[in-house]
């Protein structure tokens, strides 16, 4: 909602910019699979790592370095998260 009212009002710069750090966290999403998905989403809720796997086939998320670049790539939102739920 945020980026379409700094685009309604014609902030078009600034909505750019929120729409740019918004395709950061998706990207970290889409690559970071089903499975990288359901891991950063429980590390960031504080879930136990017994929690953070998809059920079999899929393979655990252990890649030490894959799981530091999907929670970098889905905090990049967290400074306007923080913005934006202050003002509600």
């Amino acid at each position: 909602m945020e980026m379409y009212d700094l685009y309604m009002a014609g902030k078009i710069e600034a909505a750019q910019k929120l729409q740019y750090t918004l395709s950061v966290s998706e990207l970290g999403f889409g690559d970071g699979g089903i499975n990288g998905t359901k891991w950063v989403v429980g590390e960031l809720l504080g879930y136990p790592e017994s929690s953070r796997d998809c059920r079999r086939p899929y393979p655990r998320f252990e890649n030490a370095e894959r799981r530091q670049w999907i929670l970098k790539q889905v905090r990049a939102l967290e400074a306007d998260e923080k913005r934006l739920t202050s003002k509600a």
